[in-house]
């Protein structure tokens, strides 16, 4: 799915442009001697797992060989796994694996 390639790849240039971009206002208002606001400290950590998770999906596509799709679902499962520690069961069915799904979420 070449179409699917590059919008995983778009959407990892997009979340590294806007990462770079918060990080640079932080730093910059840091050199000024401004205090950093802690909602843009939680902003720029977000996009921080944003840009990583897009990162790791462009990786596993390039580097494993796996299906863009099949590299952005393992991805989510695995990111679900980690902030519900609850694996998802594997179905089959299509739509049994979503029910599943969630049940969990």
């Amino acid at each position: 799915m070449p179409v699917f390639d590059d919008y995983i790849r778009a959407c990892r240039d997009e979340a590294l442009d806007e990462l770079g971009s918060a990080e640079g206002k932080m730093i910059h208002e840091l050199e000024n001697g401004d205090s950093i606001d802690p909602a843009a400290l939680v902003e720029v950590v977000a996009m921080r797992a944003t840009a990583r998770r897009w990162q790791h999906v462009v990786d596993m596509v390039d580097g494993e060989c796996v299906d863009a799709a099949d590299a952005l679902v393992k991805v989510r499962d695995a990111a679900r796994t980690i902030l519900m520690d609850q694996r998802v069961p594997r179905h089959a069915c299509p739509i049994e694996q979503e029910f599943a799904r969630v049940r969990i979420e």
